[in-house]
């Protein structure tokens, strides 16, 4: 694939065998978990399967502290299966412009997690302590817990970012089958990226039967993959939230129509106690009868998404959607945009 797929690095520290799915703050496994770290000051909010409410973690003791360190803190390096991406990889001076995901997948035997987030230089597999790691920066962290034989759907779905894979580890017991599919070598090694078809939809089940619906499309696919593929797929119209952009000319215009709509949100968060920075993109569904919430490390800038691969993992899950409709539809959101009636854009 790309030359940093080789830079394969190996750690020789000792590990344990561990199940590492998602961990909650009391140190329970949970199916899912979202964390919104708040940056600099190293805490953060999340909401997960065992409560649909924003919690605050402080930096030493949060959900993704707790998964990280059934890794670190493990002693058999060969019950563990790692796969980290991400576009602009730990130690390396620039960033990758031709690809968007960030993320890191584990497995051993019986189970292991696939975790989401829009965080450069996030994790740093040289440093071997998760309190060292670089998460002071604001942004999500998404985690789900998987069993084994999620493990080639999660590989098919992320194949279509064609991911920068700076780290890797890939035990020879316990051997999973996925490590024999062409799509896993082709992620991991191969020369040229997919080019057919541009737009693609995926499914990977958590262990707690939650459905994580992954949409993708090509560096090729010449088009914003929320007004011209997502709303389609998911028959709602969209809202998106564009923390990191100054300027609305930035960003993807409205669409307003007589099917579907996408309207941009911008602003700060309001969480529970005060109003927080934001970064990276999330997206509800605007429709009362749709429980719809979407998360990409790409942003939906004009220029950027044109020509970068791309991926939407989203979730219909009523509880997320309250939260972040919360955010976004309430009386105390930040500035959305309004279709006006008969525009057609």
């Amino acid at each position: 694939m790309k030359a940093i797929s080789l830079l394969v690095i190996l750690i020789s520290s000792s590990f344990s065998s561990a199940e590492i799915q998602c961990t909650s703050l009391s140190q329970t496994v949970v199916d899912w978990f979202i964390t919104f770290n708040r940056g600099g000051m190293g805490s953060s909010y999340f909401i997960d399967a065992g409560g649909d409410t924003w919690q605050l973690a402080n930096s030493a003791d949060t959900p993704v502290a707790n998964t990280f360190q059934k890794y670190f803190n493990a002693i058999n390096p060969h019950e563990i299966n790692v796969i980290a991406y991400n576009n602009f990889p730990p130690r390396f001076k620039r960033k990758f412009d031709t690809s968007s995901g960030k993320g890191v997948i584990f497995m051993d035997a019986t189970a292991g997690s696939w975790i989401v987030h829009n965080i450069e230089q996030f994790p740093d597999f040289y440093i071997n302590s998760f309190e060292r790691q670089r998460v002071h920066l604001p942004g999500f962290i998404l985690c789900f817990s998987i069993a084994p034989d999620q493990l080639v759907k999660v590989v098919d779905a992320i194949e279509y970012e064609d991911p920068i894979i700076y780290f890797y580890e890939l035990p020879r017991l316990p051997r999973m089958d996925v490590w024999n599919s062409d799509t896993f070598w082709h992620v991991l090694y191969g020369i040229l990226p997919q080019t057919t078809p541009f737009l693609a939809t995926k499914a990977v089940q958590t262990i707690g039967n939650l459905s994580v619906l992954v949409f993708s499309k090509l560096g090729s696919a010449n088009m914003d993959i929320y007004s011209k593929y997502i709303t389609y797929e998911s028959e709602s119209s969209l809202i998106t939230y564009q923390a990191q952009y100054e300027y609305y000319d930035e960003v993807h215009p409205i669409v307003c129509n007589s099917t579907y709509s996408v309207r941009n949100l911008y602003g700060q968060l309001k969480l529970p106690r005060e109003y927080v920075g934001g970064k990276g993109t999330w997206t509800i569904s605007s429709d009362d009868n749709n429980t719809l919430w979407c998360f990409s490390s790409a942003s939906r800038g004009r220029q950027r998404t044109l020509k970068v691969s791309e991926s939407v993992v989203c979730l219909n899950h009523s509880g997320i959607y309250t939260r972040f409709a919360e955010i976004g539809i309430s009386p105390n959101a930040p500035f959305l945009e309004q279709c006006v009636v008969g525009d057609s854009s």
